[in-house]
């Protein structure tokens, strides 16, 4: 997992998986930070190798692993 804060304190999270479709156990850790850090939280992402993007929950989202180079 990565976690990054830019320097105005917002935080992304990006995690990465060997999975073909989303399940609610990728995003838990996500959600995690997600409420710890509050409004800050600006998303989290499971990449993994599905063919489309998905919306789990609030600011939580999962995307193929190939929209990095596409």
């Amino acid at each position: 997992m990565l976690v990054a804060e830019t320097g105005e304190g917002d935080v992304i999270a990006i995690e990465v998986k060997a999975a073909s479709s989303y399940s609610a156990g990728q995003f838990a850790k996500l959600a995690h930070i997600r409420d710890r850090v509050g409004e800050r939280f600006v998303a989290g992402i499971v990449l993994g190798t599905a063919d489309h993007g998905y919306r789990y929950a609030d600011r939580l989202y999962g995307a193929p692993i190939s929209a990095l180079w596409e």
